[in-house]
Protein backbone atom coordinates (compact mmCIF):
# COMPACT_ATOMS: atom_id res chain seq x y z
CA UNK A 1 0.00 0.00 0.00
CA UNK A 2 2.76 2.43 0.94
CA UNK A 3 4.66 1.63 -2.25
CA UNK A 4 1.55 2.40 -4.26
CA UNK A 5 1.21 5.70 -2.39
CA UNK A 6 4.76 6.72 -3.33
CA UNK A 7 4.09 5.95 -6.97
CA UNK A 8 0.90 8.00 -6.93
CA UNK A 9 2.78 11.11 -5.81
CA UNK A 10 4.32 12.97 -8.73
CA UNK A 11 8.01 13.62 -8.94
CA UNK A 12 9.41 17.12 -8.36
CA UNK A 13 12.73 18.69 -9.26
CA UNK A 14 14.53 21.32 -7.21
CA UNK A 15 17.99 22.14 -8.54
CA UNK A 16 17.00 25.56 -9.92
CA UNK A 17 18.35 28.50 -7.83
CA UNK A 18 18.35 32.24 -8.51
CA UNK A 19 20.52 35.02 -7.10
CA UNK A 20 17.84 37.31 -5.66
CA UNK A 21 18.06 39.25 -2.38
CA UNK A 22 14.33 39.97 -2.84
CA UNK A 23 13.38 36.31 -3.56
CA UNK A 24 15.99 34.06 -1.93
CA UNK A 25 14.18 30.84 -2.89
CA UNK A 26 12.11 30.67 -6.07
CA UNK A 27 8.74 28.95 -5.67
CA UNK A 28 7.74 26.94 -8.75
CA UNK A 29 5.56 24.35 -6.99
CA UNK A 30 3.82 24.10 -3.64
CA UNK A 31 6.37 21.45 -2.58
CA UNK A 32 9.05 24.06 -1.83
CA UNK A 33 12.40 22.27 -1.54
CA UNK A 34 10.78 18.89 -0.81
CA UNK A 35 11.34 16.22 -3.45
CA UNK A 36 9.29 13.14 -4.28
CA UNK A 37 10.45 9.87 -5.84
CA UNK A 38 10.34 9.26 -9.56
CA UNK A 39 7.69 6.85 -10.94
CA UNK A 40 8.60 3.21 -10.44
CA UNK A 41 6.44 1.50 -13.06
CA UNK A 42 6.36 3.79 -16.08
CA UNK A 43 7.48 7.17 -17.36
CA UNK A 44 5.40 10.26 -16.65
CA UNK A 45 4.81 13.83 -17.85
CA UNK A 46 3.80 16.53 -15.43
CA UNK A 47 2.78 20.13 -16.10
CA UNK A 48 2.39 22.65 -13.27
CA UNK A 49 1.07 26.20 -13.54
CA UNK A 50 1.55 28.41 -10.49
CA UNK A 51 0.23 31.90 -9.89
CA UNK A 52 1.84 33.84 -7.06
CA UNK A 53 1.85 37.10 -5.15
CA UNK A 54 4.91 38.43 -3.31
CA UNK A 55 5.35 41.49 -1.13
CA UNK A 56 7.83 43.01 1.29
CA UNK A 57 7.88 46.10 3.46
CA UNK A 58 11.04 45.68 5.53
CA UNK A 59 14.60 44.41 5.12
CA UNK A 60 17.16 42.85 7.44
CA UNK A 61 20.73 44.13 7.63
CA UNK A 62 23.75 42.68 9.40
CA UNK A 63 24.83 43.43 12.92
CA UNK A 64 28.33 44.62 12.00
CA UNK A 65 28.63 48.37 11.49
CA UNK A 66 30.63 49.57 8.49
CA UNK A 67 31.60 52.97 7.15
CA UNK A 68 28.70 53.19 4.71
CA UNK A 69 25.90 52.33 7.11
CA UNK A 70 23.88 54.80 9.08
CA UNK A 71 21.46 52.92 11.29
CA UNK A 72 23.10 49.52 11.73
CA UNK A 73 22.96 47.60 14.99
CA UNK A 74 25.80 46.70 17.30
CA UNK A 75 23.66 44.51 19.54
CA UNK A 76 24.81 41.23 17.99
CA UNK A 77 21.69 40.54 15.93
CA UNK A 78 20.24 41.59 12.58
CA UNK A 79 18.34 44.86 12.47
CA UNK A 80 15.09 45.51 10.63
CA UNK A 81 15.16 48.58 8.37
CA UNK A 82 13.18 50.09 5.54
CA UNK A 83 13.49 48.18 2.25
CA UNK A 84 15.41 51.01 0.60
CA UNK A 85 17.99 51.01 3.41
CA UNK A 86 19.21 47.46 2.70
CA UNK A 87 22.67 48.73 1.71
CA UNK A 88 22.54 51.74 4.04
CA UNK A 89 20.63 54.98 3.89
CA UNK A 90 20.85 56.80 0.59
CA UNK A 91 23.81 59.12 1.22
CA UNK A 92 23.40 62.28 -0.84
CA UNK A 93 26.45 63.78 0.87
CA UNK A 94 28.43 60.86 -0.49
CA UNK A 95 27.98 62.34 -3.95
CA UNK A 96 30.24 65.23 -2.87
CA UNK A 97 32.99 63.10 -1.34
CA UNK A 98 36.26 62.03 -2.91
CA UNK A 99 37.90 63.11 -6.14
CA UNK A 100 36.20 60.50 -8.26
CA UNK A 101 35.66 60.25 -12.00
CA UNK A 102 33.30 62.65 -13.74
CA UNK A 103 30.94 62.22 -16.70
CA UNK A 104 31.88 65.74 -17.81
CA UNK A 105 35.50 66.97 -17.79
CA UNK A 106 38.37 66.98 -15.33
CA UNK A 107 37.80 70.69 -14.76
CA UNK A 108 34.20 70.13 -13.67
CA UNK A 109 34.69 67.85 -10.67
CA UNK A 110 32.69 68.66 -7.60
CA UNK A 111 35.72 69.88 -5.63
CA UNK A 112 36.20 72.84 -8.01
CA UNK A 113 33.08 74.37 -6.43
CA UNK A 114 32.04 76.03 -9.67
CA UNK A 115 28.36 76.82 -10.05
CA UNK A 116 27.97 74.52 -13.07
CA UNK A 117 25.62 71.83 -11.79
CA UNK A 118 23.27 71.33 -8.88
CA UNK A 119 25.95 69.28 -7.13
CA UNK A 120 28.60 71.96 -7.58
CA UNK A 121 26.17 74.48 -6.16
CA UNK A 122 25.42 72.15 -3.26
CA UNK A 123 29.13 71.85 -2.52
CA UNK A 124 29.50 75.64 -2.62
CA UNK A 125 26.43 76.33 -0.48
CA UNK A 126 27.45 73.83 2.20
CA UNK A 127 31.06 75.04 2.19
CA UNK A 128 29.80 78.57 2.74
CA UNK A 129 28.93 77.55 6.29
CA UNK A 130 32.67 77.64 7.01
CA UNK A 131 34.57 75.33 9.33
CA UNK A 132 31.37 73.70 10.63
CA UNK A 133 30.73 72.35 7.13
CA UNK A 134 34.27 71.12 6.49
CA UNK A 135 33.79 67.59 7.90
CA UNK A 136 30.70 67.00 5.77
CA UNK A 137 32.40 67.68 2.42
CA UNK A 138 35.82 66.27 3.24
CA UNK A 139 37.02 63.11 1.45
CA UNK A 140 37.85 61.75 4.93
CA UNK A 141 34.32 62.24 6.28
CA UNK A 142 33.67 59.05 8.27
CA UNK A 143 30.84 59.42 10.76
CA UNK A 144 28.27 56.70 9.98
CA UNK A 145 26.07 57.87 12.85
CA UNK A 146 25.33 61.20 11.17
CA UNK A 147 21.91 61.02 9.53
CA UNK A 148 21.98 64.47 7.90
CA UNK A 149 22.24 64.31 4.13
CA UNK A 150 20.79 60.78 4.06
CA UNK A 151 17.38 59.52 3.07
CA UNK A 152 15.60 56.68 4.79
CA UNK A 153 13.66 55.13 1.91
CA UNK A 154 10.41 53.30 2.45
CA UNK A 155 9.63 51.02 -0.49
CA UNK A 156 6.29 49.42 -1.22
CA UNK A 157 7.09 46.21 -3.13
CA UNK A 158 4.39 44.07 -4.71
CA UNK A 159 4.72 41.41 -7.38
CA UNK A 160 2.26 39.22 -9.26
CA UNK A 161 3.42 36.42 -11.49
CA UNK A 162 2.69 33.17 -13.30
CA UNK A 163 5.15 30.31 -13.67
CA UNK A 164 5.06 27.12 -15.66
CA UNK A 165 6.98 23.86 -15.21
CA UNK A 166 7.06 20.96 -17.65
CA UNK A 167 8.68 17.77 -16.29
CA UNK A 168 9.30 14.36 -17.79
CA UNK A 169 10.26 11.49 -15.50
CA UNK A 170 11.64 8.23 -16.88
CA UNK A 171 11.13 4.87 -15.21
CA UNK A 172 14.89 4.70 -14.67
CA UNK A 173 14.74 7.57 -12.17
CA UNK A 174 16.07 10.20 -14.54
CA UNK A 175 13.97 13.36 -14.94
CA UNK A 176 14.20 16.57 -16.95
CA UNK A 177 12.28 19.81 -16.60
CA UNK A 178 11.95 23.26 -18.12
CA UNK A 179 10.74 26.20 -16.00
CA UNK A 180 10.02 29.85 -16.69
CA UNK A 181 7.59 32.62 -15.82
CA UNK A 182 6.27 36.14 -16.24
CA UNK A 183 5.92 38.79 -13.54
CA UNK A 184 4.57 42.26 -12.96
CA UNK A 185 6.02 44.21 -10.07
CA UNK A 186 5.72 47.63 -8.49
CA UNK A 187 8.35 49.37 -6.36
CA UNK A 188 7.20 52.70 -5.01
CA UNK A 189 9.79 54.70 -2.99
CA UNK A 190 8.95 57.29 -0.35
CA UNK A 191 11.87 59.33 0.93
CA UNK A 192 12.25 60.66 4.43
CA UNK A 193 14.77 63.12 5.81
CA UNK A 194 15.54 62.73 9.51
CA UNK A 195 13.17 64.78 11.64
CA UNK A 196 10.57 65.09 8.90
CA UNK A 197 6.85 64.77 9.45
CA UNK A 198 4.52 62.53 7.46
CA UNK A 199 2.41 64.49 5.00
CA UNK A 200 -1.27 63.93 4.28
CA UNK A 201 -0.60 62.42 0.86
CA UNK A 202 1.56 59.68 2.34
CA UNK A 203 4.85 61.14 1.13
CA UNK A 204 7.51 61.57 3.76
CA UNK A 205 8.46 65.15 4.48
CA UNK A 206 11.66 66.56 2.98
CA UNK A 207 12.02 69.27 5.60
CA UNK A 208 14.33 68.84 8.56
CA UNK A 209 12.56 70.26 11.55
CA UNK A 210 14.52 72.75 13.64
CA UNK A 211 17.64 72.31 11.48
CA UNK A 212 20.01 75.29 11.47
CA UNK A 213 23.40 76.20 10.09
CA UNK A 214 25.21 73.53 8.14
CA UNK A 215 22.42 70.99 8.67
CA UNK A 216 19.90 73.32 7.08
CA UNK A 217 22.35 74.02 4.25
CA UNK A 218 22.67 70.28 3.60
CA UNK A 219 18.91 69.90 3.54
CA UNK A 220 18.31 72.87 1.25
CA UNK A 221 21.16 71.96 -1.13
CA UNK A 222 20.59 68.19 -1.42
CA UNK A 223 17.47 66.88 0.25
CA UNK A 224 14.39 68.67 -1.08
CA UNK A 225 12.28 66.95 -3.74
CA UNK A 226 13.27 69.56 -6.33
CA UNK A 227 16.99 69.10 -5.64
CA UNK A 228 16.65 65.33 -5.61
CA UNK A 229 15.02 65.45 -9.06
CA UNK A 230 17.69 67.83 -10.36
CA UNK A 231 20.46 65.55 -9.10
CA UNK A 232 18.73 62.56 -10.71
CA UNK A 233 18.65 64.41 -14.05
CA UNK A 234 22.31 65.34 -13.70
CA UNK A 235 23.42 61.77 -12.99
CA UNK A 236 21.07 60.13 -15.46
CA UNK A 237 19.30 58.29 -12.62
CA UNK A 238 15.65 57.87 -11.72
CA UNK A 239 14.60 58.02 -8.05
CA UNK A 240 10.95 57.38 -8.83
CA UNK A 241 8.43 54.57 -9.01
CA UNK A 242 9.10 51.34 -10.94
CA UNK A 243 6.24 49.48 -12.62
CA UNK A 244 6.96 46.84 -15.23
CA UNK A 245 5.88 43.47 -16.65
CA UNK A 246 8.75 41.28 -17.78
CA UNK A 247 9.73 37.61 -18.31
CA UNK A 248 11.68 35.64 -15.71
CA UNK A 249 14.76 33.50 -16.23
CA UNK A 250 14.43 30.02 -17.75
CA UNK A 251 15.98 26.87 -16.30
CA UNK A 252 16.66 23.43 -17.72
CA UNK A 253 17.00 20.79 -15.00
CA UNK A 254 18.24 17.21 -14.98
CA UNK A 255 17.69 15.07 -11.87
CA UNK A 256 18.26 11.46 -10.91
CA UNK A 257 16.31 9.88 -8.05
CA UNK A 258 15.90 6.24 -7.05
CA UNK A 259 14.19 4.40 -4.20
CA UNK A 260 15.92 1.71 -2.11
CA UNK A 261 13.72 -0.28 0.30
CA UNK A 262 15.31 -1.36 3.59
CA UNK A 263 13.76 -4.38 5.30
CA UNK A 264 14.09 -5.97 8.73
CA UNK A 265 14.92 -9.60 9.48
CA UNK A 266 11.27 -10.59 8.99
CA UNK A 267 11.17 -9.04 5.51
CA UNK A 268 8.99 -6.10 6.46
CA UNK A 269 9.69 -2.68 4.95
CA UNK A 270 11.30 -0.39 7.53
CA UNK A 271 12.33 2.63 5.52
CA UNK A 272 12.77 3.63 1.89
CA UNK A 273 15.96 5.61 1.25
CA UNK A 274 15.83 7.94 -1.74
CA UNK A 275 19.02 9.69 -2.88
CA UNK A 276 18.40 12.65 -5.14
CA UNK A 277 21.01 14.46 -7.24
CA UNK A 278 20.50 17.08 -9.90
CA UNK A 279 21.84 19.98 -11.87
CA UNK A 280 20.25 22.93 -13.59
CA UNK A 281 21.34 25.48 -16.16
CA UNK A 282 19.80 28.94 -16.02
CA UNK A 283 19.37 30.96 -19.19
CA UNK A 284 19.19 34.75 -18.65
CA UNK A 285 15.88 35.27 -20.43
CA UNK A 286 14.53 37.39 -17.57
CA UNK A 287 14.45 41.11 -16.96
CA UNK A 288 17.76 42.72 -15.99
CA UNK A 289 17.67 45.49 -13.40
CA UNK A 290 17.53 48.90 -15.08
CA UNK A 291 20.58 50.61 -13.57
CA UNK A 292 19.13 54.02 -14.39
CA UNK A 293 16.37 53.32 -11.86
CA UNK A 294 17.84 53.42 -8.37
CA UNK A 295 15.56 50.74 -6.88
CA UNK A 296 14.84 48.47 -9.83
CA UNK A 297 15.40 44.70 -9.46
CA UNK A 298 16.14 41.82 -11.82
CA UNK A 299 13.73 38.93 -12.40
CA UNK A 300 16.46 36.32 -12.31
CA UNK A 301 20.24 36.36 -12.36
CA UNK A 302 20.48 39.86 -13.88
CA UNK A 303 21.74 38.61 -17.23
CA UNK A 304 24.28 36.07 -15.93
CA UNK A 305 24.35 32.42 -16.94
CA UNK A 306 24.35 29.99 -14.01
CA UNK A 307 24.77 26.29 -13.21
CA UNK A 308 23.31 24.72 -10.06
CA UNK A 309 24.20 21.38 -8.45
CA UNK A 310 21.96 19.80 -5.84
CA UNK A 311 21.92 16.69 -3.69
CA UNK A 312 19.62 15.38 -0.97
CA UNK A 313 18.94 12.22 0.99
CA UNK A 314 15.36 11.35 1.84
CA UNK A 315 13.84 8.77 4.17
CA UNK A 316 10.30 7.42 3.79
CA UNK A 317 8.88 5.59 6.79
CA UNK A 318 5.93 3.34 5.92
CA UNK A 319 2.63 4.90 6.89
CA UNK A 320 4.36 7.89 8.49
CA UNK A 321 6.31 10.93 7.28
CA UNK A 322 9.05 11.52 4.79
CA UNK A 323 12.15 13.46 5.86
CA UNK A 324 14.82 14.98 3.66
CA UNK A 325 18.12 16.80 4.07
CA UNK A 326 20.05 18.41 1.26
CA UNK A 327 21.88 21.33 -0.21
CA UNK A 328 22.95 22.99 -3.41
CA UNK A 329 25.49 25.38 -4.89
CA UNK A 330 25.01 27.72 -7.84
CA UNK A 331 27.96 29.08 -9.80
CA UNK A 332 27.82 31.95 -12.27
CA UNK A 333 29.57 33.00 -15.45
CA UNK A 334 31.24 36.42 -15.63
CA UNK A 335 30.23 39.32 -17.82
CA UNK A 336 31.60 42.78 -18.67
CA UNK A 337 29.21 45.73 -18.64
CA UNK A 338 28.86 49.38 -17.72
CA UNK A 339 27.83 49.65 -14.06
CA UNK A 340 27.56 52.35 -11.43
CA UNK A 341 30.45 51.87 -9.01
CA UNK A 342 31.58 53.58 -5.78
CA UNK A 343 34.39 56.12 -5.92
CA UNK A 344 34.32 56.89 -2.18
CA UNK A 345 33.96 54.55 0.82
CA UNK A 346 31.33 56.95 2.20
CA UNK A 347 28.93 56.64 -0.71
CA UNK A 348 25.94 54.48 0.16
CA UNK A 349 22.85 53.39 -1.71
CA UNK A 350 23.66 55.43 -4.81
CA UNK A 351 26.87 55.76 -6.81
CA UNK A 352 27.30 58.77 -9.11
CA UNK A 353 29.77 57.38 -11.65
CA UNK A 354 29.79 54.37 -13.96
CA UNK A 355 32.70 52.20 -14.98
CA UNK A 356 33.48 49.20 -17.16
CA UNK A 357 33.08 46.29 -14.74
CA UNK A 358 33.78 42.60 -15.17
CA UNK A 359 31.54 40.92 -12.64
CA UNK A 360 31.07 37.33 -11.53
CA UNK A 361 28.33 36.91 -8.91
CA UNK A 362 29.46 35.08 -5.80
CA UNK A 363 28.57 31.44 -5.23
CA UNK A 364 25.05 30.82 -3.96
CA UNK A 365 24.88 28.13 -1.25
CA UNK A 366 21.71 26.52 0.09
CA UNK A 367 20.95 23.96 2.80
CA UNK A 368 17.49 22.62 3.51
CA UNK A 369 15.42 20.20 5.54
CA UNK A 370 11.94 19.04 4.53
CA UNK A 371 9.02 17.00 5.85
CA UNK A 372 6.29 15.49 3.67
CA UNK A 373 3.02 14.20 5.12
CA UNK A 374 1.36 12.22 2.27
CA UNK A 375 -2.42 11.80 2.46
CA UNK A 376 -2.51 12.98 6.04
CA UNK A 377 -6.19 13.84 5.45
CA UNK A 378 -7.76 11.73 2.70
CA UNK A 379 -6.14 12.94 -0.54
CA UNK A 380 -4.53 16.05 0.97
CA UNK A 381 -0.71 16.16 1.10
CA UNK A 382 1.32 18.58 3.22
CA UNK A 383 4.86 19.88 2.72
CA UNK A 384 7.01 21.79 5.18
CA UNK A 385 10.59 22.91 4.69
CA UNK A 386 13.31 25.10 6.17
CA UNK A 387 15.98 26.63 3.96
CA UNK A 388 19.17 28.55 4.59
CA UNK A 389 20.55 30.65 1.73
CA UNK A 390 23.94 32.35 1.59
CA UNK A 391 25.31 34.39 -1.30
CA UNK A 392 29.02 35.20 -1.23
CA UNK A 393 30.40 38.57 -2.27
CA UNK A 394 30.84 39.12 -6.00
CA UNK A 395 34.09 39.09 -7.91
CA UNK A 396 34.63 42.57 -9.38
CA UNK A 397 37.32 43.84 -11.73
CA UNK A 398 37.21 47.42 -13.02
CA UNK A 399 39.09 48.29 -16.18
CA UNK A 400 39.79 51.48 -18.10
CA UNK A 401 41.99 54.54 -17.68
CA UNK A 402 40.10 55.68 -14.54
CA UNK A 403 39.90 52.23 -12.89
CA UNK A 404 42.11 53.30 -9.98
CA UNK A 405 39.53 55.90 -8.94
CA UNK A 406 36.92 53.25 -8.10
CA UNK A 407 36.54 50.85 -5.15
CA UNK A 408 35.80 47.35 -6.52
CA UNK A 409 35.90 45.68 -3.09
CA UNK A 410 33.05 47.85 -1.83
CA UNK A 411 30.99 47.03 -4.92
CA UNK A 412 31.74 43.32 -4.45
CA UNK A 413 30.39 43.39 -0.88
CA UNK A 414 27.08 44.82 -2.10
CA UNK A 415 26.31 41.36 -3.50
CA UNK A 416 26.53 39.56 -0.15
CA UNK A 417 23.36 38.43 1.60
CA UNK A 418 21.92 35.51 3.54
CA UNK A 419 18.42 34.41 4.49
CA UNK A 420 16.44 31.78 6.36
CA UNK A 421 13.03 30.76 5.01
CA UNK A 422 10.14 28.55 5.95
CA UNK A 423 7.71 27.05 3.46
CA UNK A 424 4.31 25.44 4.04
CA UNK A 425 2.40 23.89 1.15
CA UNK A 426 -0.61 21.66 0.50
CA UNK A 427 -2.00 19.93 -2.55
CA UNK A 428 -5.19 17.97 -3.05
CA UNK A 429 -5.47 15.08 -5.50
CA UNK A 430 -8.77 15.64 -7.27
CA UNK A 431 -8.02 12.70 -9.57
CA UNK A 432 -4.82 10.71 -10.17
CA UNK A 433 -4.15 13.13 -13.06
CA UNK A 434 -5.06 16.47 -11.43
CA UNK A 435 -3.94 18.32 -8.30
CA UNK A 436 -4.66 21.73 -6.83
CA UNK A 437 -2.20 23.31 -4.41
CA UNK A 438 -1.63 26.27 -2.09
CA UNK A 439 1.57 27.44 -0.42
CA UNK A 440 3.11 30.27 1.59
CA UNK A 441 6.80 31.00 1.92
CA UNK A 442 8.43 33.67 4.07
CA UNK A 443 11.86 35.02 5.01
CA UNK A 444 11.99 35.17 8.81
CA UNK A 445 15.65 36.01 9.36
CA UNK A 446 18.21 37.52 7.02
CA UNK A 447 21.23 39.74 6.44
CA UNK A 448 21.18 42.39 3.68
CA UNK A 449 18.01 40.79 2.34
CA UNK A 450 14.36 41.75 1.93
CA UNK A 451 11.85 40.01 4.24
CA UNK A 452 9.68 38.79 1.39
CA UNK A 453 6.53 36.71 1.80
CA UNK A 454 5.24 34.77 -1.22
CA UNK A 455 1.85 33.08 -1.60
CA UNK A 456 0.99 30.80 -4.49
CA UNK A 457 -1.74 28.62 -5.92
CA UNK A 458 -1.21 25.90 -8.51
CA UNK A 459 -2.77 23.17 -10.57
CA UNK A 460 -0.89 20.13 -11.84
CA UNK A 461 -1.69 17.73 -14.67
CA UNK A 462 -0.05 14.31 -14.69
CA UNK A 463 -0.02 12.14 -17.79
Amino acid sequence: MFGGLLISLTHSLGAFSLNSFHEPSTMHTVLGVATLPAPQKKSRIQFTALGYYAHASRAKVGSVRDETASIFSNNGGPTTVELGDRLGRLNMLGLLLGDGPSPYTEEEKFENKRDITVLHKAYTDIAAEGTDAAPYISPTYSDPNDIYGRYSTRLKYERFGARGSLEYAFQSGLSVAVRSGLAQYTINPLYRVYGGATLDDGEWSTTILEATGVKKAINDALMTSAKRNSIADLLGRDFGKVVTTQPEDTSIEIVWSKSYVMQDAQGDDVVTVIPHVGMAFTLPTGHKANTKKVFDISLGNDGFYAASFEGSLNFDFPGMLRFGLGGSVTLFDDDSRKMYAPSSPYQAGIYPWSATVTKRPGALWKAHASVVAPHFIDFLNAYFSYEYVSHEKDSITITGSDAALFLPEKLAKDGEYSAQLIHLGFDYEVTPALKFGLAIQSVFNAKKCWKTTTMGGSFTFVF
